[in-house]
């Protein structure tokens, strides 16, 4: 842009003051580049002399104070300003016509930002230049050659689609254009199948294909690869010198025996062991040694041995030749199938337990002067059911053979067999059990009827299909809630297998309770009662019987243990559908072994309420009780003891079982365990039968004052044998049919 004189000679008077000689004029004479004349004469707006009057006339007499430098441009807002040569006012010159582009230090209006730029084109990028008189095209080239739109404005960027950008080396990634125009590489989804053609290859997250598990192992021949932490197949040296064979993936001595070298001692063979590591073992006794002079002896050693000499090689007879070898082995078989070792002969016998059992229990076999027979059992033994008495088996009271067939004694229980109720071929019908030799609902309890929610037999138990489910608390769909601080000792989650088996559908109640008061004189259950049929030693133990109480008076005055939240009433009333609650472990497992039933384990009862491999949160499934109200008889419904059983079928469990949270905590058959043996692992119709340090039985299912927190299927909690409380109650499990 020049400066012409054109442009002094047109400027308004009102800007050159006095004087023709203006000495700011080349402050402001690049206006003439932008601004036609007419507008520079307009910059004389009407009232500009009489403002420049007044700001002269406000520095008094003599005019000696000045308000601006003369010559000094500025900006109100879009207008340009300009200071008298007296110093006295800036006076307008022009409102620039585009907003934003007053230039003070220029002294003009700019066409242009000097920091803008737009795009022209897709390819060409127009810039302002320095002085914002000119947009300026530039040209992108190299590594930006595309001009778009970013989040800072226009500009010439590495491309404006994926298109635009280099293929990654990698299939497992994708070249993609960020926002600001610049390239870059991202990962596929995880586990796109990727590699050349007939190698498995799966890209990971990070974008890189992987072809094989870290640490995995494999052989190319003799040379061992291992897969690194990239997932990529790296070679290792071929196998050779003491460890010659390779072997998924790592260098071994052997494979099989056939792979290591023979023994100097030619009575060891070589073997190969499971670690693959070479060694011997002896070869059988009586094997020829190679010199024919010698057997071996069984231990690895060669040794002769005494002319007619006789030795027993399992059931193998062996002789020793004039040479000083056992050979010529004779195979005991027939009527004589046994080589008897204290005295090498081929025998029938020379162990009672190698000759057949007796027709029945009280028939024993016997072997004598190697034969075999038999002898009677001792008068009153055991014979299944019955006793012995001279070789046979006389069934007891309640006992009977109905199969008729002496080898299984009395197998049948006349009280508890539903297909022999009674009497052989007495069969119960559906939905009866056999009690104390009679068709009935449930257990004695429930004998004469009582009926609990919807009509149902207080008494009656639904079946639960055995299977393997998690025990404990894990972090799928039982994981603890947020907001919860749920036990540790609810952990690890470990697989259990239980058998199939029925559990009471509702909790025991007062009027099934009162059934077993009205018989109890202080008897314990015998020995053995109330078993579980897989677990040895889980019945009724005699140790135990102290912990009853001794009459049926002092029972009931153990029942009443909370005035004011007890269940238990003396006489009959409104309470008999109620859960009974102030019952001790002691009288939880008498009761089931009296009703025909037994405490359930800790394990059963889990699989009931978590609904087996279902794992459910809740017995009902995974909705918060605080929430969902009426789930359970909880500290967010009633509240109460006083409410019948089975009162809230939405908190059903999955097979039926009410209650299983929320009313009673209900007794356990095991010893409550947060040491060893809970933690111990996966086991299979198992109880923690080992009394713990802290002498505690297991309860479970939270209580009618219960919250979400303990309501929770894994949930364990623990009370001493003899505790009693106005929250413990209990519930029976019996043999699935």
């Amino acid at each position: 842009m020049t400066r012409s004189s054109s442009v002094r000679r047109a400027l308004p008077a009102c800007l050159t003051g006095k004087s023709d000689a203006i000495t700011g004029v080349r402050r402001w004479a690049p206006l003439a580049a932008t601004l036609a004349l007419g507008l520079l004469a307009a910059a004389c707006e009407p009232g500009a002399s009489s403002a420049t009057a007044r700001a002269s006339g406000a520095g008094g007499a003599g005019g000696a104070s000045t308000a601006c430098k003369p010559g000094e441009f500025r900006c109100t807002g879009d207008v340009l300003e300009h200071c008298s040569e007296d110093g006295k006012a800036f006076a307008k010159v022009v409102t620039c016509p585009v907003p934003g582009l007053c230039d003070a230090v220029g002294g003009q209006c700019d066409v242009c930002s000097s920091t803008a730029a737009t795009c022209q084109d897709a390819t060409t990028l127009d810039r302002c230049s320095a002085d914002g008189q000119k947009n300026t095209p530039v040209a992108c080239t190299g590594k930006t050659p595309y001009c778009a739109p970013t989040k800072a404005g226009d500009s010439c960027v590495e491309c404006t689609k994926a298109t635009d950008c280099v293929s990654s080396a990698s299939e497992c990634e994708l070249a993609v254009c960020s926002a600001d125009g610049v390239c870059a590489a991202q990962a596929v989804t995880a586990g796109t199948a990727c590699g050349p053609v007939g190698q498995s290859g799966a890209c990971d997250a990070k974008g890189a294909c992987t072809y094989c598990a870290q640490g995995q192992g494999k052989c190319e021949g003799l040379a061992p690869s291992i897969c690194d932490a990239k997932g990529q197949w790296k070679a290792g040296a071929p196998c050779n010198g003491a460890a010659p064979i390779c072997l998924s993936g790592g260098c071994v001595a052997c494979e099989a025996a056939g792979d290591c070298p023979s023994s100097a001692n030619e009575c060891q063979a070589p073997s190969c062991s499971a670690k693959n590591s070479c060694g011997f073992t002896p070869k059988a006794l009586g094997t020829p040694c190679a010199d024919g002079a010698g057997t071996c002896d069984g231990a690895g050693q060669c040794n002769s041995c005494p002319p007619g000499s006789k030795v027993c090689n399992g059931d193998q007879l062996l002789f020793c030749s004039a040479q000083g070898k056992y050979d010529a082995p004779i195979s005991c078989s027939g009527a004589t199938p046994k080589c008897d070792p204290q005295n090498p002969k081929c025998v029938a016998c020379y162990d009672a337990s190698q000759c057949p059992a007796g027709a029945n229990a009280c028939l024993v076999a016997t072997c004598k002067g190697n034969a075999c027979g038999f002898e009677n059992a001792a008068n009153g033994a055991a014979c299944g059911g019955g006793t012995c008495s001279g070789g046979a088996c006389v069934c007891s009271a309640g006992q009977a053979n109905c199969d008729l067939q002496a080898a299984n004694g009395c197998e049948v229980n006349l009280s508890t067999d539903s297909a022999n109720c009674g009497g052989c071929g007495v069969v119960c019908g559906a939905g009866s059990a056999c009690v104390s030799g009679l068709c009935s609902v449930g257990g004695l309890s429930c004998l004469g009827g009582l009926s609990c929610a919807g009509g149902v037999s207080c008494c009656d138990a639904q079946v639960v299909p055995g299977g393997t489910f998690p025990m404990g608390r894990g972090a799928g769909t039982d994981a603890c809630p947020g907001g919860m601080a749920c036990d540790p000792n609810e952990q690890p989650e470990h697989n259990v297998t239980v058998a199939s088996f029925k559990l009471d559908t509702f909790e025991v109640t007062v009027g099934r309770f009162r059934k077993f008061v009205t018989q109890f004189n202080g008897t314990p259950p015998a020995v053995g009662a109330g078993a579980h049929p897989l677990i040895a030693n889980s019945g009724w133990q005699a140790g135990w019987n102290a912990s009853l109480a001794a009459s049926q008076a002092a029972l009931v005055t153990k029942l009443k243990c909370d005035a004011q939240y007890q269940t238990w009433t003396d006489a009959p009333g409104a309470n008999e559908g109620y859960a009974i609650n102030c019952v001790s472990w002691f009288e939880a497992a008498a009761f089931c072994a009296w009703d025909s039933g037994r405490t359930p384990t800790e394990a059963e009862w889990e699989y009931a309420s978590a609904g087996g491999s279902d794992n459910r949160l809740y017995a009902w499934g995974a909705a918060d009780p605080s929430v969902t109200k009426a789930l359970a008889n909880d500290s967010y419904s009633n509240k109460s003891p006083f409410i019948a059983v089975g009162s809230h079928p939405s908190g059903n469990g999955k097979w039926g079982h009410r209650d299983l949270a929320g009313g009673m905590w209900e007794w356990n058959l095991d010893w409550y365990d947060d040491v060893s043996w809970y933690k111990n692992g996966t086991c299979n119709d198992c109880a923690n039968l080992a009394v713990n340090p802290y002498s505690y039985r297991v309860v479970r299912g939270a209580a009618w004052g219960g919250i979400a927190l303990l309501m929770r299927s894994a949930t364990r909690s623990y009370g001493t044998p003899t505790s009693r409380g106005s929250h413990i109650g209990l519930r029976c499990a019996r043999s699935a049919p």
